[in-house]
């Protein structure tokens, strides 16, 4: 995925095959075309590949368009990429093995630590979180109906403190369709930031 403005790095090998052998074709012109979207031309590059058959460029992602897939095309194939509007995160969130095992029912405590990339902790950061249990299936289960829709447990916010720890705490609840005595599938409980 890139950004528009960004420098896309390229590189290709133009090769023929005949009777099944397949041989580099060195010495050839080539151009390279940049295709928006819309699937038309914004860019074309000319090039001639090397003494290896290789050639390589580089094009800076135009803004102002329309963001979604593009492509760089040849004569003779081409590529496809991502092109969006997206903020590159400065810290990432990360939650700790919950110690022991789990039971429905309980209250449970998972605990989670937001840091920048450069290591730092982050202080006094709010913390949205969203607790949501899905029901999984075993591959091996009979009588599989589909499963239930996730339903939310909790939601809420939390802050971080001077190490960048935050802790999430719900009730681990069961699913009140499936049976007590029915061999069903799992829960599993999980958070999102």
């Amino acid at each position: 995925m890139y950004r528009p403005g960004q420098t896309l790095y390229f590189k290709g090998i133009l090769t023929e095959t005949r009777a099944g052998k397949s041989q580099l074709l060195t010495r050839q012109a080539i151009s390279v075309r940049l295709i928006d979207v819309n699937g038309q031309t914004v860019q074309t590059l000319p090039f001639t590949t090397s003494e290896f058959g290789s050639f390589h460029g580089t094009v800076v992602l135009p803004t102002g368009l329309l963001n979604g897939e593009m492509s760089l095309q040849t004569d003779e194939g081409g590529a496809s990429f991502a092109v969006e509007d997206y903020k590159r995160p400065t810290f990432q969130v990360t939650f700790e093995p919950v110690p022991g095992t789990p039971v429905l029912g309980q209250e449970l405590t998972v605990r989670g630590k937001a840091a920048a990339y450069a290591g730092q902790p982050v202080d006094g950061a709010l913390v949205s979180y969203r607790v949501v249990r899905r029901t999984f299936w075993p591959l091996f289960s009979r009588g599989y109906d589909g499963g239930q829709p996730e339903m939310e447990i909790l939601s809420g916010t939390a802050q971080t403190d001077s190490a960048g720890g935050f802790a999430v705490k719900f009730v681990a609840k069961a699913d009140a369709q499936l049976g007590r005595n029915k061999r069903g599938p799992g829960t599993l409980a999980t958070c999102s930031r």
